[in-house]
């Protein structure tokens, strides 16, 4: 099996796919995504890229892992629930600045994120294949032949979390939303941690190295 990691620490996930699958950590330091893409400020990279036998998947790892709290707003689509959002929207409009200052939240919503990750690698992609960056090759090719895209978010969290009837019912709801805003490419999306991913999926996560 081939392994790619996540993170670091107590935050580092390990995953193993098939041998025969082509496997690339996107957002790698020293690769295509850190040396170039990455130089158009703002542009962001799904974590990584797999070939399987009759689609792409694009994973994206979050692990919220001894800090659900501090990410829970991450997990909340309304804006009115982010402390000092709407107050100082407010007072910027008072003061007439709204064509001067724009005022967000710091983290937005995961799926708005997600989407954005997955629309920047389809430029990223695009750039190797320009340059015809050989380890990009087999992505450029499935790309040109319309091999279909599934992108997966793992959102590991505390383990009381992720084994919640709630998690299956949120993780629904941020599916749909990315997939409504990636619909220019027609993926399909599935939100998962390693108790929902599918027994049937020929990857996993095999544990974390602390």
């Amino acid at each position: 099996m081939k392994q790619l990691t996540e993170g670091s620490g107590v935050n580092k996930l390990v995953f193993e796919f098939p041998d025969e699958w082509k496997t690339l950590k996107y957002d790698e330091n020293g690769g295509f995504y850190k040396q170039y893409v990455d130089k158009c400020q703002g542009t962001k990279a799904v974590d990584f890229l797999i070939l399987e036998n009759n689609r792409q998947l694009w994973i994206e790892v979050k692990n919220f892992r001894d800090y659900a709290e501090d990410n829970r707003l991450r997990l909340d689509q309304n804006e009115g629930n982010v402390p000092g959002l709407t107050e100082t929207r407010h007072y910027v409009k008072r003061q007439e600045w709204m064509q001067q200052v724009a005022v967000s939240r710091k983290h937005p919503f995961i799926a708005d994120e997600i989407a954005q990750k997955v629309r920047d690698t389809c430029a990223g992609i695009f750039g190797a294949t320009i340059q015809e960056v050989t380890k990009f090759k087999e992505f450029s090719i499935a790309l040109q032949e319309k091999i279909p895209v599934h992108v997966v978010l793992f959102l590991q969290q505390n383990e009381e979390l992720d084994l919640s009837k709630d998690f299956r019912r949120m993780a629904q709801r941020i599916a749909d939303k990315i997939k409504q805003e990636l619909v220019f490419i027609n993926a399909t999306v599935e939100v998962v941690n390693q108790y929902t991913l599918s027994k049937n999926a020929e990857w996993r996560v095999v544990g974390s190295n602390p």
